[in-house]
């Protein structure tokens, strides 16, 4: 999903999970509740999930489903 130009503010993301910097063509996803991290981050949260369907932001703790999380560009 890419980022509307009006919201382009910085080429660089800070993963608030990881506390990597990222350029901007690097991976991030974002939840449902609106919070980003990235990729690699996410990666690492599907990998400790096991068999629960449901996963929760590292953020705010809501409930969501892995597909419901999609990939931004920024």
């Amino acid at each position: 999903m890419p980022m509307k130009a009006k919201n382009k503010y910085h080429s660089q993301f800070l993963c608030p999970v990881s506390k990597e910097l990222l350029a901007s063509k690097e991976g991030t996803v974002l939840f449902k509740c609106g919070h980003v991290i990235s990729e690699t981050a996410y990666n690492k949260i599907l990998e400790n999930r096991g068999i629960r369907r449901k996963l929760k932001c590292p953020i705010c703790q809501e409930e969501q489903k892995a597909e419901d999380i999609m990939q931004v560009e920024f």
